[in-house]
């Protein structure tokens, strides 16, 4: 396992996946050099499409992608479609795709209340990551909200271990920080995550976390500054 050791400024960064032309201009205009260095590789998966749902529900930019490559799609959408999304991004996607926007939250958990206090006309179903979390579905599940769900891609993890030391790395999913520190340590770096679950995955390797407020770029980037503050 490879271990960082003391950088030279400017602070090195390093992104645990990819990130948009405007979001790495962003970084560098805060004086960072930038790594990119995708610690998930993601699969789109072949599915059968479900019948009888009119409202999807999903967690993930990629189920989103995933979705859209099906067959059907287009026709299923084309009926007017809902969908619940966690995160501005995930809801972008699905609006840009076609479907009307329904309800949206920062977390899964706050998504299922949602459903569940403020239910719309029709069927649910969650098109989901074969790694994804069971918060959502439980809190459901225990609502008595009828909620199927069906697998669309699958996530593999693809880090390897560095050969250069960084100041701050960036996490955008728990099982991002679970596949970077199987080949790599933390070390000094300061830990900047998309949202408390994500942080929740650093506990027992670094004390240095800052959490975005909510599940998007421009979050992520406020907290980036206050990390970069606490110098």
């Amino acid at each position: 396992m490879s271990s960082p050791i003391k950088t030279q400024n400017p602070p090195l960064l390093l992104s645990t996946r990819a990130l948009r032309k405007g979001e790495r201009q962003a970084i560098e205009e805060l004086g960072f050099d930038v790594l990119v260095q995708p610690s998930i590789a993601v699969k789109h998966l072949a599915f059968d499409m479900p019948q009888g749902w009119n409202q999807a529900v999903f967690t993930s930019q990629h189920a989103v992608a995933s979705f859209v490559k099906h067959p059907q799609a287009e026709k299923q959408i084309a009926l007017g479609r809902v969908a619940h999304c966690v995160g501005a991004l995930t809801q972008e996607a699905a609006v840009k795709a076609g479907f009307r926007p329904g309800h949206r939250a920062d977390k899964a958990s706050d998504l299922a209340t949602l459903l569940i206090e403020q239910p719309q006309m029709g069927s649910l179903y969650f098109f989901c990551g074969d790694k994804r979390l069971a918060v959502l579905p439980t809190r459901l599940a225990e609502a008595q909200v009828d909620c199927p769900e069906r697998v669309v891609y699958r996530s593999r993890p693809k880090s390897t271990p560095l050969n250069r030391s960084v100041d701050y790395l960036l996490f955008y999913s728990p099982s991002a920080v679970q596949s970077f520190t199987a080949v790599n340590t933390i070390g000094a770096a300061k830990c900047v995550c998309i949202g408390p679950t994500t942080a929740a995955a650093l506990t027992g390797k670094t004390q240095k976390v800052w959490i975005a407020q909510t599940p998007d770029f421009n979050a992520l980037s406020a907290a980036l500054q206050e990390a970069l503050r606490a110098e």
